[in-house]
C-alpha cells in the first residue's frame, strides 16, 4: 500500500472518529452496528460511540472506494524498439490487455496515454502486483507499436 492510500485511511478513520465523538456528545449516539458473517474468522457486536465509529468508517470507506479511491494507478514509460515517437501534432491511444495470474482471465481496455516527465507514459488502473500487461500502442500517423506481456511494476517497457 502507498502513502496516499494509508493518508486516505487514516483520514477516513479520522472522520469516522470524529463524526462518533459528535453524535456521542450530542445526546448520545443509539446505534448497533453487529456483523451478520464472521470476518477474518470473528464476528463482532458494537454499541454506542463504537457503532458510530463502524458505521460512518463504513460509508465512508463505501463512498471512497466507489470513486476510485482504493485502485492502484501504475505508469509506464513507453519507448519505440527503434526510433523515437512523434511527439507534435500526434495523438497516441494506448489499449492495454490484462492477464490475470490468480484466474488467467484475459480482459483488455483502453488506457491514458500522456507525455509526462519527458517520456510517453501509459498509465494502468486496477492492476494488481502479480498480473501480466500487454500494452498496444496506435498513433494518428498509422503508427502501431505493441509489447510483450511484462509485470506492471516495471517502469519503463520497449514497443516493437
Amino acid at each position: 500500500m502507498n502513502n496516499s492510500r494509508l493518508r486516505h485511511l487514516l483520514i477516513l478513520a479520522a472522520a469516522s472518529l470524529f463524526i462518533a465523538a459528535a453524535c456521542f456528545y450530542l445526546g448520545g449516539i443509539i446505534a448497533e452496528a453487529a456483523s451478520a458473517t464472521p470476518i477474518m474468522g470473528v464476528t463482532f457486536k458494537a454499541g454506542g460511540a463504537l457503532a458510530g465509529f463502524v458505521i460512518s468508517f463504513s460509508i465512508l470507506f463505501y463512498a471512497y472506494r466507489s470513486i476510485g479511491g482504493t485502485s492502484l494507478i501504475l505508469k509506464v514509460a513507453v519507448i519505440p524498439q527503434t526510433g523515437r515517437f512523434t511527439r507534435t501534432g500526434n495523438v497516441f491511444k494506448a489499449k492495454t490487455t490484462l492477464l490475470k495470474h490468480a484466474s488467467g482471465e484475459k480482459a483488455e481496455y483502453d488506457s491514458d496515454a500522456i507525455w509526462e516527465a519527458g517520456a510517453l507514459t501509459v498509465h494502468l488502473r486496477d492492476i494488481e502486483q502479480d498480473d501480466l500487461v500487454m500494452i498496444v500502442l496506435t498513433d494518428t500517423a498509422g503508427g502501431r507499436w505493441e509489447s510483450d506481456f511484462f509485470s506492471p511494476l516495471c517502469p519503463t517497457i520497449s514497443l516493437v
